[in-house]
C-alpha cells in the first residue's frame, strides 16, 4: 500500500520528502490485451552533502541601476541552506536590494558600482558543505 508521500500517476511514481525508509525495489506493471510487462527499479534514498552544479568562476555583467542574477544550482539531500557573501567576507549579503531565491540564485535589484566584485555561494546541510565563487562586473 502506498505511503502518504507517494503519488502514482499513469506511468510515474513521485516520492515527496523521501526518507531512507522509502528505499525499495519499485515495480511497474503495464498490461493490455496482448500481455503484461513488468519493470523493476531500485531506489535508494541517502543523504548527500551539497554538490554545486553551477560552473565555478562564472562571470556576470550588470548595467548600473538594473538587476543582476548570479546562479548557484545545488544538488543535495536533505536540501541545503544557501547563503551568499562578498569579497571573502564571512558575512552574508543582505538588505532590501539582495534576495536569495529558493533555487540558490542571488538577485540584486538596482545594481550599484559598489556591488562589483567577487561573490561566494555557500551551500550547507547536515552532511557537509560546498561553495563556489562568481564575479560580478557593473557597467
Amino acid at each position: 500500500s502506498p505511503a502518504a508521500n507517494r503519488k502514482v500517476f499513469d506511468d510515474t511514481i513521485m516520492l515527496h520528502n523521501a526518507k531512507e525508509s522509502d528505499s525499495a525495489v519499485y515495480q511497474c506493471e503495464a498490461s493490455n490485451k496482448h500481455g503484461t510487462l513488468l519493470s523493476n527499479v531500485n531506489i535508494m534514498i541517502m543523504n548527500l552533502a551539497p554538490m554545486v552544479l553551477t560552473k565555478e568562476g562564472e562571470e556576470y555583467t550588470a548595467v548600473e541601476g538594473k538587476g543582476a542574477m548570479m546562479h548557484c544550482n545545488v544538488f543535495s539531500s536533505p536540501p541545503p541552506t544557501i547563503t551568499w557573501s562578498r569579497d571573502d567576507s564571512s558575512e552574508s549579503v543582505q538588505g532590501q536590494r539582495f534576495s536569495v531565491h529558493d533555487n540558490g540564485s542571488l538577485e540584486i535589484y538596482g545594481t550599484e558600482k559598489d556591488d562589483m566584485g567577487q561573490y561566494q555561494c555557500f551551500a550547507k546541510n547536515t552532511e557537509g558543505s560546498s561553495a563556489l565563487n562568481a564575479m560580478l562586473y557593473v557597467r
